[in-house]
């Protein structure tokens, strides 16, 4: 199965259950709900929650092997992670729109990877240790096998003012580029936001006294704002100045509009 090109799958049965494998990405395989959960970012409940309210029979099906979480797989990630290299230049975020100049800047140097392949690589941290990789390029957009997502994070320095939060790092660097922000941290939730995620940004606020102002960039779409109401709704009652600046055009993220400027 194609898809214009930037993907090829391999769909076969095995004890009932039918089963995936991407060609390109030998980290992308799995049943139907891994398929939805790496190319959509979205928790298994959430598809869970879309299979029920559309009437998908799949729920009927064996689900000892199309519901188990993946596992967390620490080791395996470091591992990884110590086979990449900081990104000073990237020729799929050129092409993405990012300069390099972005890239090696002091916002966002040490931020972004990049693998053997060329993908682009957006670490993920849990106290002070890498715990989940995102992985981005021409033909992948994925979490690494083993991966726990929980935040990617910009440079921050102590006179930032704004805590800024986007779906994925490319927005955020594209949202820089196009408005040249003072004193802005960027995080990106990589994918629909999850309490563990809310959790992290209530962390960040406290810890951070000095970030008084909170800035969503999420798209300007179904998932965008899915993402935007939950933060609304978490932080409203914080002394926190809380704004969404989302794109105009429906259906279109920050990384769209410096494509199309």
């Amino acid at each position: 199965m194609f898809n214009d090109g930037k993907d090829k799958i391999v769909v076969s049965r095995k004890n009932s259950i039918w089963m995936y494998f991407s060609v390109f990405d030998h980290e992308d395989n799995g049943t139907i709900i891994n398929f939805i959960q790496n190319r959509t970012g979205k928790s298994i409940p959430e598809i869970l929650d879309e299979f029920q309210s559309s009437g998908n029979t799949i729920l009927n099906q064996k689900p000892q092997y199309c519901l188990q979480e993946k596992n967390y797989e620490p080791d395996r990630i470091k591992k990884l992670f110590s086979q990449y290299t900081a990104a000073k230049d990237h020729i799929y975020l050129n092409y993405r729109g990012i300069p390099n100049t972005v890239i090696s800047s002091e916002r966002f140097k040490g931020c972004i990877f990049k693998d053997k392949y060329g993908n682009a690589i957006f670490p993920h941290f849990k106290n002070g240790e890498v715990c989940g990789l995102e992985i981005k390029g021409g033909n992948i957009s994925v979490f690494a096998n083993g991966s726990e997502k929980t935040l990617w994070c910009s440079n921050r320095f102590e006179d930032d003012k704004t805590l800024a939060i986007s779906e994925a790092p490319i927005d955020a660097m594209s949202y820089q580029i196009l408005f040249s922000l003072k004193h802005v941290f960027y995080v990106a939730t990589g994918g629909s936001i999850s309490g563990k995620q809310m959790n992290l940004i209530h962390q960040i606020l406290y810890e951070y006294s000095n970030l008084k102002r909170v800035l969503i960039i999420t798209g300007n779409n179904g998932g965008g704002d899915l993402i935007a109401r939950k933060i609304i709704s978490e932080i409203n009652s914080q002394n926190i100045n809380i704004k969404r600046h989302s794109p105009k055009d429906i259906d279109t993220d920050w990384n769209d509009v410096l494509s199309n400027s």
